[in-house]
Parts: structure tokens; sequence; C-alpha cells
């Protein structure tokens, strides 16, 4: 067998997003590179994803018969955000609040 017919090059950021996140972080990404940053920042970015999933998971329980808005509409389901909501424009928010905070109580001490 050919040995070039079993090898895949990847692009770099296959398996995981390019370092800083919230300047790297592409919409096509699956895995988040956070990697280094301060537990603040990972804290916000965690309790994010994670309400992301409950939020979905407590709309759409009810969805096992279908349910109606006030006007007699038949209700959607709710579609998860793209990237749980950890969007580089997010991070990018996070990152500049986490850090600022950091940065000022560094430079009170």
């Amino acid at each position: 067998p050919d040995v070039l017919q079993k090898i895949a090059i990847l692009p770099p950021d296959a398996l995981n997003s390019a370092p800083p996140a919230m300047t790297q972080q592409k919409p096509y990404n699956q895995v988040l590179h956070l990697m280094g940053e301060q537990t603040g920042f990972r804290i916000k970015a965690f309790k994010t994803a994670f309400e992301e999933l409950c939020k979905f998971q407590q709309s759409n329980a009810s969805f096992e018969s279908p349910t109606r808005d006030g006007n007699g509409k038949q209700k959607k389901k709710r579609t998860l955000s793209p990237q749980l909501s950890l969007t580089q424009k997010n991070l990018l928010r996070w990152t500049l609040s986490e850090y600022r905070m950091e940065a000022i109580s560094r430079i009170r001490k």
C-alpha cells in the first residue's frame, strides 16, 4: 500500500485553536485553546459554555410534546449558540474585562 494514501495533512487549527483565542479563534474552530490564560478568564469561558448547554437543555426539554406560544403558534426548538457563545468577539471582550481587573489589583498592591 502507498503510504501517502494513509497520511493526511491537517490545518494547524484542526485539533486545537491557535492561541491566543481572543484574537485567533475562528468561527469554524471546534476546540478552544486556553493554555496560559488567567483563572478568571477560564472561569468565565467555562461558565458561559456550561450555561449555554443548560439553557439549551432546559428550553428543549418540553419538546417531547408540541408546545404553543401565546398566539397558538408552535414554539421553535432553541438551537445552541455558535461555539457555545465562546466566539472570538466574546473572548476578546472578556479578556479586556478580566485582565483589566487583574492589572488594577496588581497596581494597587
